[in-house]
C-alpha cells in the first residue's frame, strides 16, 4: 500500500487491545493496537495530556512512531486523509 492511501483495518484490534493493557503506561489500548495491526507509524494529537499515550506511540518496543502534537501541523488532516 502507498502512503497516503487509506487502509481499513478492524479485525483483530480488540484481541491486541487486551494483550497490550498491561504492557502501556496510557489507557489507550485501542489506539496502539490499532497502529500495531495497520502499521501506522503516524500520529497526530492537539491534547496536552496525551503525555502517556506519546510515550506509548514512540516506544521501540511498540510502534516505534512519530507522534505531531503543534497546531502548526493541522495541514497533515485533510478531507481526503480522514473521511
Amino acid at each position: 500500500m502507498r502512503a497516503g492511501q487509506l487502509k481499513l483495518v478492524s479485525e483483530g484490534v480488540q484481541e491486541k487491545a487486551n494483550e497490550l493493557k498491561d504492557r502501556i503506561r496510557s489507557d489507550d489500548e485501542h489506539i496502539i493496537a490499532l497502529a500495531l495491526i495497520a502499521d501506522v507509524k503516524v500520529l497526530l494529537s492537539r491534547r496536552e495530556g496525551d503525555r502517556d499515550l506519546i510515550i506509548d506511540f514512540k516506544n521501540r518496543d511498540l510502534v516505534q512512531g512519530k507522534v505531531y502534537t503543534r497546531k502548526a501541523h493541522e495541514h497533515m488532516l485533510t478531507k481526503d486523509t480522514c473521511p
